[in-house]
């Protein structure tokens, strides 16, 4: 598992357990919420970033493809 899902997945266990303790509107499970939320922030650009780069890609080389058959 990569280190970012991993990190994600401990983090949100972390927040679970502070929830159940201290409940979900004390400031040490909303500062892990926050933190939490900052990792799947990264991870969603991180996977927007790699479906724009692979969209592109599949755009050119359908592109190329279409320029061959009209040649």
């Amino acid at each position: 598992m990569p280190a970012l899902y991993m990190a994600i997945a401990n983090k949100r266990k972390e927040m679970i357990e502070l929830g159940k303790k201290y409940g979900l509107t004390d400031q040490r499970t909303i500062k892990c919420s926050q933190q939490l939320d900052m990792l799947l922030n990264i991870d969603e650009k991180r996977t927007q970033y790699f479906y724009d780069e692979t969209s592109f890609k599949h755009y050119i080389l359908t592109s190329q493809q279409k320029e061959h058959i009209s040649a």
